[in-house]
């Protein structure tokens, strides 16, 4: 059913990264089921927005666990912030530790639904100047990001909920 919904909203998945592309953070999907899902996407008549979300079970946040291999390090205890914004439009994203110190941060101009419908994300190759920066980590500003999405379930008549694992990197 998303893929009705988004059909034309199409990307190549991040054509940007080459085989010199190195990974800066990446996390895999720690959500139980797509009706607990990590990611909402509200689809309206105007177009989509798509909100990072990391609350399920109640009001308990679940913490994802950050593999970090450009300072080779996995952390754990970490969460995920990423304002709702609409499909196209410009966002931040930030990974933080338990105090809310900030991890990884991210900021893009544009955002996209991925080919296929499998993901959302941006790279250079779309003009979206994107910029990854962090305590310990050096600022890259050819930089990329993408979350897969695996399942959807819909929650409301136009909410989906999606199952979604991350990387980031330049």
């Amino acid at each position: 059913m998303i893929q009705k919904h988004l059909a034309h909203l199409t990307l190549a998945l991040l054509t940007s990264w080459s085989a010199n592309a190195a990974v800066v953070a990446s996390f895999n999907d720690p959500s139980p089921s797509p009706a607990s899902p990590d990611f909402i996407l509200y689809t309206t008549p105007t177009g989509q927005q798509v909100l990072g979300q990391w609350s399920w079970n109640g009001p308990v946040l679940q913490p994802i666990t950050l593999n970090i291999p450009i300072r080779n390090k996995v952390v754990t205890g970490v969460f995920l912030n990423m304002p709702l914004l609409s499909v196209g439009g410009a966002g931040t994203i930030d990974l933080t530790d338990m105090r809310g110190n900030v991890i990884v941060h991210i900021a893009f101009d544009k955002g996209f639904i991925l080919a296929g419908n499998t993901g959302f994300g941006a790279s250079p190759a779309t003009g979206s100047h994107v910029t990854i920066s962090g305590p310990g980590i050096p600022t890259f500003s050819n930089a990329n990001f993408a979350f897969k999405f695996d399942r959807t379930s819909r929650i409301a008549a136009n909410t989906y909920g999606i199952d979604a694992s991350f990387t980031c990197g330049y």
